[in-house]
């Protein structure tokens, strides 16, 4: 089979026009930079998945590696203190994180083990994985998750800034005692300033209590006395971020209407069964306490981010352990 896309060529990560807000014109000359690597690194990024050998041949290249590691380098060097603004959620963001975190899935997806085999093509083959449509073909090696490219993968992520956490970190180390075998981790070093932190004040407010739409397609909850964003989160079964969303109100609870007789839209659609996250919750904790697994736990709440990486930020809000709008 021919992919025409897989042509070796130079790339781009970013075409960030001038004048955006947050980034000065030296940052963005140095993002939307070329970068010397196949076209692959803009589309082969689920590191969950499992490519075929030519998808892998392309990508990880040592041209590729070197020019990307050179690149995140100038990123962080141009853009110290440029950031940019997720407004919708409250969150400031590093200009070089699309850059860091393209480096961390290349360095998964890239990853060998001692024999110089890519460990994306040894553990699709182990698991039966299909690359074509990521279905099995067949059972799984019983072997697999204690291979050497199973643990090197997850220790890979473990010490990736945006990628660790506590699920991760956890999940090797009980995976490393069950192969009866000892994965020596090293942490990866705090950011200064931060890849992602939540905004001390909002960049755009709202002032004061916001009656729900007319046309709000759900029902109408009517603020009372004493009600607060979570307490009314929790009593509608509703995630915080999505109450949040429905009515135009600003992350994090900034300014949420506590006037009684004010309401708010509660959408059908965002309905789910509603877990209050503590402070020592991981997405594991989570899913255990709401018998389901880690990947429908990420999946029915985006905001905690694909590797649950956000959890922390989400303390005391609610989150939904189930199918929201469904069962």
């Amino acid at each position: 089979m021919v992919f025409a896309h897989r042509v070796v060529a130079d790339i781009r990560l970013a075409n960030i026009p001038p004048g955006t807000p947050g980034l000065n014109d030296t940052c963005i000359g140095v993002l939307n930079q070329d970068i010397n690597c196949n076209e692959s690194l803009t589309w082969a990024t689920e590191i969950n998945y499992y490519y075929d050998s030519d998808t892998m041949n392309s990508l990880c290249t040592p041209t590729c590696r070197a020019a990307l590691g050179v690149y995140l380098d100038e990123v962080k060097s141009a853009c110290e203190t440029s950031r940019y603004t997720d407004d919708k959620n409250g969150l400031s963001y590093h200009a070089g994180y699309d850059a860091e975190l393209a480096w961390e899935r290349f360095n998964v997806l890239c990853a060998t083990n001692a024999a110089g085999e890519n460990c994306n093509l040894v553990i699709g083959k182990l698991a039966g994985i299909n690359p074509e449509n990521q279905q099995r073909t067949g059972s799984s090696d019983p072997s697999v998750m204690c291979n050497e490219c199973a643990l090197s993968v997850i220790k890979t992520q473990v010490e990736a800034p945006l990628a660790s956490n506590a699920d991760l970190a956890n999940g090797l180390s009980m995976i490393a005692s069950s192969c009866k075998t000892t994965v020596n981790v090293t942490p990866p070093p705090s950011a200064s300033p931060a890849w992602v932190s939540v905004m001390d004040t909002p960049v755009t407010a709202s002032t004061g209590a916001q009656a729900a739409s007319p046309s709000c397609a759900g029902i109408k909850y009517t603020i009372k006395a004493g009600d607060t964003c979570q307490s009314v989160a929790e009593q509608q079964s509703i995630d915080t971020v999505q109450l949040l969303a429905a009515n135009n109100l600003v992350a994090n609870c900034f300014n949420f209407p506590t006037a009684a007789g004010s309401t708010l839209c509660i959408p059908p659609a965002a309905v789910c069964k509603p877990y209050v996250v503590k402070a020592d919750d991981t997405c594991t904790t989570i899913a255990n306490s709401a018998k389901a697994t880690w990947a429908q736990i990420v999946s029915w709440n985006p905001e905690l981010g694909r590797s649950c990486q956000n959890v922390a930020r989400y303390v005391g809000f609610v989150v939904c352990a189930s199918n929201p709008g469904g069962s």
